[in-house]
C-alpha cells in the first residue's frame, strides 16, 4: 500500500504532489520497514550529458594547470631578459594578465595580485621590473603610430605593458610627474583607445585611474592628444569619437577647448550628426567663440552636399546665435520639415548630455517660434520631449500668449539677452 501510494504521489498534478510525496517520505522515514520500499523513489538516473560534462570540465581544469604550469616555467626561464624590458612577448602576456584580459583570472583582485596568483610571486616581480624598464630607458611609439595602429584595428601587446609600468609606479604611490614626455603620450593614447585604467579602477578604491592622474599632472599633453584623437576619428566619420566626450565635460581641459573647438568645426563642419551636435553645443557655451562660431555656421549653410541632419544643426546654431537674421531660414525650415523643431528645442536647453544654461530668448523670439509652430506645438516641443508637435498655422498670437508661454518655461529660456 505504501509503494502504491508513492507511485500515486508522484503522478498526480504538481501542486497536490509535491504535498502527498512529503507526507510519505515523513512516514516512511520514521518507520524502518517502509525505508527499503521508500528509497528506490529518492533516487533517478542522470543522462548521459552530465557525466560526460564533469568529465569535460575536469579534462579543462587539467588542461588549464597544465599550461599555467608550463607558461610559469617559460616566464621563469626568460626572467632575465623579462626584468631588463627586453622580451616583449612575454611583457606582452604579463601586461594582459595584469590588465585582466583573460576570462578565468580574478577580476576582484588588484593587478600586481592577479599577476602572483597566475605567474607566481618571483615571475610577477619580474614582469613588474620589466614594466618599469620599458617606462625608463626604452623607446615609445608616436601618437601618429598609435593612432595609425588603432585604426588598423591593430595593437602591439608590448605597448600593454607600457601602460602598466606607468600604473604600477600610480599604485606604489610613487610621484608620475617626472615621467618622459614621449612616454605620457603614449600611455595617454594607448589607454583612451583600451580604457586599460578604467577596466582595473575597481582594484584602486577610491583614488583617481592612472589617466586621471596624467591628466592632471600633464594637462597640456593630454589635450594635445585627445584632440589629435578626436580629429583622427572625426575624419573616419566616427559617430562617438575616441576621447570627444571628457575632452567637452572635464575642467581640466577647459582652455585647450576654446583653442581646439572653432578648429574642430572648421575642418568637420560634415561630420556625423551625433558628433557635430555635441560639438556646437560646447562652442555655444563658450561666449567667447560665438563670434567666429556664427562665421562658420553661416559658411556650412551654403555648403553643398551637406546632408539635412547637419543643416539643421547649423541652422539652430545660426539661429541661436542671431535671430533676427535667420528667422526666415527657420520659419522656411519649419514649414517643410517639423523635424527642424527638435535642433532648436536641444539648442535651446531642455536637452542633452549636460546641464548648460538655457538659451536666452526675447519675447518678439518667442513670437516667431509660437506663431511657426503654435502655442501647444511649441510648448510640446520645449518641454518632455514626449510626441511629435503637431503645427498649428493661423494668426500670430499676441504678445501676451508669448510672454504666458515664456513663464511656463523659466528654466528653459530666460529673458536676459547674451
Amino acid at each position: 500500500m505504501f509503494e502504491l501510494a508513492l507511485q500515486y504521489a508522484r503522478n498526480i498534478s504538481p501542486s497536490r504532489s509535491v504535498e502527498c510525496f512529503e507526507t510519505l517520505y515523513a512516514i516512511g522515514g520514521a518507520d524502518s520497514a517502509l525505508k527499503p520500499v521508500l528509497q528506490p523513489y529518492l533516487l533517478c538516473d542522470l543522462d548521459w550529458w552530465h557525466s560526460d560534462h564533469r568529465q569535460r570540465r575536469a579534462e579543462e581544469k587539467r588542461g588549464r594547470q597544465g599550461r599555467q604550469d608550463q607558461n610559469r616555467a617559460r616566464f621563469a626561464a626568460n626572467a632575465h631578459l623579462i626584468r631588463e624590458g627586453k622580451h616583449w612577448g612575454w611583457l606582452g602576456f604579463a601586461a594582459e594578465v595584469y590588465f585582466d584580459h583573460y576570462h578565468d583570472l580574478d577580476s576582484t583582485a588588484a593587478p600586481r595580485d592577479r599577476l602572483s596568483s597566475y605567474l607566481g610571486e618571483d615571475n610577477a616581480a619580474a614582469a613588474i621590473d620589466g614594466f618599469r624598464a620599458l617606462v625608463d630607458d626604452h623607446p615609445s611609439p608616436t601618437i601618429d603610430e598609435i593612432l595609425e595602429s588603432f585604426g588598423r584595428k591593430k595593437i602591439f601587446l608590448w605597448w600593454l605593458a607600457l601602460v602598466a609600468g606607468a600604473d604600477a609606479r600610480l599604485r606604489a604611490g610613487e610621484n608620475l610627474s617626472g615621467l618622459r614626455v614621449e612616454v605620457v603620450e603614449a600611455v595617454i593614447t594607448i589607454d583612451l583607445f583600451q580604457m586599460l585604467s578604467q577596466r582595473i579602477a575597481c582594484g584602486r578604491g577610491s583614488g583617481s585611474s592612472l589617466l586621471e592622474a596624467l591628466r592632471v599632472l600633464y594637462p597640456d599633453v593630454a589635450a594635445r592628444i585627445h584632440v589629435c584623437a578626436i580629429e583622427h576619428e572625426l575624419g573616419l566619420g566616427a559617430q562617438h569619437p575616441t576621447g570627444l566626450y571628457p575632452f567637452l565635460d572635464e575642467d581640466v581641459f577647459r582652455a585647450a577647448r576654446t583653442e581646439a573647438l572653432p578648429r574642430l568645426l572648421s575642418a568637420f563642419p560634415a561630420a556625423d550628426p551625433h558628433a557635430l551636435e555635441q560639438l556646437l553645443r560646447a562652442a555655444l557655451r563658450e561666449k567667447a567663440l560665438h563670434a567666429g562660431l556664427l562665421e562658420q555656421a553661416r559658411a556650412a549653410l551654403t555648403t553643398e552636399g551637406i546632408g539635412a541632419d547637419r543643416l539643421r544643426l547649423w541652422r539652430a546654431t545660426a539661429f541661436v546665435l542671431s535671430p533676427l537674421e535667420f528667422k526666415n531660414d527657420v520659419r522656411a525650415a519649419l514649414t517643410s520639415d517639423r523635424n527642424e523643431i527638435w535642433a532648436l528645442r536641444d539648442f535651446l536647453g531642455n536637452e542633452g548630455r549636460s546641464r548648460a544654461r538655457a538659451w536666452p530668448l526675447d519675447v518678439p523670439d518667442l513670437q516667431f517660434l509660437i506663431a511657426t509652430m503654435g502655442p501647444c506645438g511649441l510648448r510640446r516641443a520645449i518641454r518632455a520631449g514626449v510626441g511629435r508637435a503637431t503645427p498649428m498655422p493661423g494668426t500670430p498670437p499676441s504678445s501676451s500668449a508669448a510672454l504666458s508661454t515664456g513663464y511656463r518655461l523659466p528654466q528653459r529660456l530666460s529673458r536676459q539677452t547674451p
